[in-house]
């Protein structure tokens, strides 16, 4: 096929032929419209050979990436563009797309921050375009393993540009993904696992914790109390990280674990349920405030502080910290599960009470401030009920007197904070 392209001008097919034409004689000129609306007709008019032109392009493309012609490169991959913006009604665009999407992995393998930057920006607008046709084998492995190094980088001066293409790229991933039920599920294990902690990479900024003492500040922000909003721009990594968390939970299907396994993971891996665990606390605020079924977030939480059981008190503090700052977010969302979850918090906190009093206790005070942060969870959580089922919980209160003994101290505790931040 490579020696056919190389035939003389007469001899080449006329969809050749205007291929050709787009690109200026001089290379630092840009791409030539006028040629460039006649290609575009031609492939309207015949969108048989939309595949092939598709094909020529990328040829051409590569032979320029390889000869370091940067400017025609980027001649080919607007021309792709514009096609595909075009032509995306056509039958025949399924075939283009795979063409179209051979040239963004070409220039994503060069490892130039340039060409990656190009074809993200190409990817990104080509998530926007809404297919008519259905695309049953297309799959985006590459692109979620490329987007995720990318958002991993922390070398040179062009880290955080990286960082931030990668997301934006992931987003994108996300875009076409998850509006295609015929699509490959974004929502399996294995995507999931690179998507979510390249997210919270991003979303942690070493500069703005380093003062973790204030840990009013850190922990409750005034832009973590409101839904996710995809309006605006965000303008660095750390602010795209947070509409592209949000969005990815709100869109997440109901009850789907997989998104918050690698959460739960990172917070393990990395320590952020150390107290004041102010990470943990914002990310999942976020979660909460995204996500369709908030009590879902709460429950996994729970299963997560059984599953780390036998782990040191702060971990568990930290834990319940997290547990504590998110119940009241659920508000009237709790639902049916409402008594299975304070069955699990006593559970914790007789678990905690009996190990307290045991030799193998490495620190009493740790297990107090632990029983104390689970009293306060409780608290939180039965204060943000709705009336009706406060009465419910009232009765299964009274079925545990020394948590009733508890539950008081809580609320006289709360209600001389309460007089002093009044008077």
């Amino acid at each position: 096929m490579d020696g056919l392209m190389l035939c003389c001008a007469p001899c080449k097919p006329r969809y050749r032929r205007l291929v050709d034409a787009i690109y200026p004689r001089s290379l630092t000129e840009g791409l030539i419209h006028a040629n460039m609306q006649k290609l575009t007709f031609y492939a309207i008019s015949q969108p048989e050979k939309l595949d092939r032109i598709g094909e020529y392009i990328v040829w051409r493309m590569s032979r320029d990436l390889y000869r370091q012609r940067y400017n025609q490169v980027k001649i080919s991959v607007e021309a792709m563009d514009q096609l595909l913006q075009s032509c995306h009604d056509l039958s025949s665009l399924n075939q283009f797309i795979e063409s179209f999407l051979k040239m963004l992995q070409k220039l994503l393998e060069t490892n130039n921050f340039q060409m990656e930057k190009l074809a993200t920006d190409s990817f990104v607008s080509f998530a926007n375009i809404e297919e008519n046709t259905p695309a049953y084998h297309r799959q985006y492995d590459f692109f979620i393993s490329k987007f995720a190094a990318m958002c991993h980088s922390n070398q040179g001066t062009d880290a955080k540009a990286i960082r931030y293409a990668g997301l934006r790229g992931l987003r994108g991933v996300l875009w076409k993904s998850a509006t295609d039920p015929l699509q490959a599920s974004i929502w399996e294990k294995q995507h999931m696992d690179k998507i979510v902690p390249s997210i919270l990479f991003n979303l942690q900024d070493d500069d703005s914790l380093e003062n973790e003492e204030n840990a009013e500040t850190v922990v409750n922000p005034p832009f973590l109390d409101q839904p996710y909003a995809v309006d605006g721009v965000a303008d660095s990594p750390k602010a795209l990280s947070d509409q592209f968390l949000r969005e990815l939970m709100a869109k997440a299907p109901f009850g789907l674990i997989s998104v918050l396994e690698p959460v739960l993971k990172h917070c393990d891996l990395h320590k952020k349920w150390d107290p004041p665990a102010a990470f943990a606390v914002m990310t999942f605020r976020a979660i909460m405030y995204s996500i369709k079924d908030p009590c879902f977030v709460i429950q996994a939480l729970i299963n997560h502080l059984e599953n780390m059981s036998n782990s040191n008190a702060s971990v568990r503090i930290g834990i319940a910290s997290v547990l504590s700052s998110i119940v009241s977010i659920a508000g009237t969302t709790i639902g049916p599960s409402l008594l299975g979850i304070f069955n699990s918090l006593l559970k914790h906190l007789r678990q905690s009470v009996e190990f307290q009093q045991s030799k193998e206790c490495p620190s009493v005070e740790q297990e107090k401030v632990y029983q104390e942060t689970l009293i306060n969870a409780m608290g939180d959580y039965a204060n943000a009920l709705p009336d009706y089922q406060k009465v419910v919980f009232l009765f299964f209160l009274l079925s545990f007197p020394f948590l009733f003994f508890f539950f008081l101290i809580w609320l006289r505790k709360n209600s001389r904070a309460h007089k002093l931040s009044t008077s």
